[in-house]
């Protein structure tokens, strides 16, 4: 049998409550207004705070875009070691190089490689010569640059030939001595070789 008491018993059946103690308390009729009102205001409020925040950052960046479009657009942009043409304005064409009237070679002509050029394909061999041999003693002598000094002998020698070889002038430079010198021990060195195949 159950000896356990019955957990259902009323405890309260004793007591006599009040029928409105069961009913929710009646809400004030200005309550619901003012809450509704504060309610509604802060919700506002939010949001348009986060829609200024937006606008004011879409503004902002726009700003400082326009700011960076303005400070760069009077100059190009600088790249490290390269330079960049921004514009191309016409250039007249430049004046014809006008022929030295001697076989020296001025600084002027010596600074503009394509007119030297120029110059030396329309001259005739003789003066060919002698405008190489001159720029090579200005490059040697007056600039002391070996490389371009260097460069026009070997072009004198190159259009002179196997006369060159045997005629040393007192008034050659160190460097085309010393290249003319080369060149008859090369010839000797070849004209040896080719004499000891024909005997074989």
């Amino acid at each position: 049998m159950d000896t356990q008491p019955d957990r259902d018993e009323g405890l309260l059946d004793s007591l006599e409550l009040p029928r409105e103690a069961w009913q929710s308390p009646e809400i004030p009729a200005g309550l619901k207004g003012a809450l509704l009102a504060r309610t509604t205001a802060g919700v506002r409020s939010r949001t348009r705070r986060r829609r200024a925040i937006f606008v004011g950052g879409m503004v902002a960046a726009y700003a400082a875009g326009l700011a960076t479009a303005l400070s760069l657009a009077g100059r190009a942009p600088e790249l490290p070691g390269e330079t960049l043409i921004t514009s191309v304005e016409p250039q007249e064409p430049a004046p014809p190089a006008v022929e030295p009237p001697s076989d020296e070679v001025t600084p002027a002509l010596l600074g503009d490689p394509e007119g030297f050029t120029l110059l030396l394909v329309k001259s005739p061999v003789e003066k060919q010569a002698k405008l190489l041999k001159s720029a090579g003693d200005k490059y040697l002598n007056d600039y002391g640059d070996v490389q371009l000094a260097l460069n026009c002998y070997r072009r004198l020698l190159a259009l002179q030939g196997a006369e060159s070889e045997e005629t040393a002038d007192s008034g050659d430079t160190w460097l085309l001595r010393s290249l003319k010198q080369a060149r008859v021990l090369d010839s000797d060195e070849n004209q040896e070789e080719s004499n000891a195949q024909e005997t074989l």
